[in-house]
């Protein structure tokens, strides 16, 4: 039976657990949707509604866009971050502009 210094680094060694894979890509898959969204902004100037409902329409699907991306950043973390960012800065890297301005 350990006592001491010992029983408590077991302890926190098995207490954290890092989150797998799933929830990286899960994190991802969020990110990614959270851009899908963006088409149906053009597609709400063609909508029969009212300029009203069509500002409350845009900012709810604002807010739901926003609330996906930042889920997704949390499940997926700075590396889901890096990768998401390198995967849709890729075109300009082929073309020789660069990324950070």
């Amino acid at each position: 039976m350990r006592t001491g210094l010992l029983a408590a680094a077991s302890r926190v060694r098995t207490g954290f657990r890092r989150p797998g894979r799933s929830w990286f890509w899960l994190g991802i898959t969020l990110m990614t949707l959270s851009f899908g969204i963006y088409p149906a902004y053009a597609l709400m100037v063609f909508s029969p509604m009212s300029w009203w409902d069509k500002f409350a329409v845009a900012v709810g699907l604002a807010a739901i866009s926003w609330s996906m991306f930042l889920a997704g950043s949390a499940f997926a973390g700075k590396k889901g971050l890096a990768q998401l960012r390198q995967r849709f800065s890729s075109w300009r890297i082929q073309r020789g502009t660069p990324v950070d301005r």
